[in-house]
């Protein structure tokens, strides 16, 4: 149990320093996962909504989540600033100069991106 508890911390201080939203958490019981307080079943997979912004799977008592929209990864663009708002796993990003008003490299990449 020492070796699997310090190959998690081990993990999680990478994870950190990668700056990626990724985790696992020990199971409530044999194969299933516990996320927030919520027990799911082995293979169950969900979305896990603003401000977690997660996409999880339970195998064999192993919860897995990667992280989606916003907390998939670290994204920049020049001339952007990345808005921090906790209701919505949309990246959204204002000019760095004038932050009230919306990105046009953003919104350029987006509408290429929704075609």
């Amino acid at each position: 149990m020492c070796s699997k508890a310090l190959f998690v911390v081990s993990i999680h201080l990478l994870l950190l320093f990668c700056d990626v939203e990724s985790c696992c958490f020990d199971p409530p019981s044999d194969n299933e996962c516990e996320y927030e307080g919520w027990v799911f079943a082995p293979g169950a997979s969900f979305k896990a909504p603003a401000p977690h912004c997660e996409d999880c799977t339970c195998t064999a008592g192993i919860l897995s989540c990667d992280g989606y929209g916003k907390k998939a990864g670290v994204a920049s663009i020049q001339g952007c600033v990345l808005v921090d708002d906790d209701s919505t796993c949309e990246m959204q990003f204002v000019d760095s100069m004038d932050e009230t008003q919306p990105c046009a490299a953003w919104e350029q990449k987006r509408g290429v991106k929704n075609e």
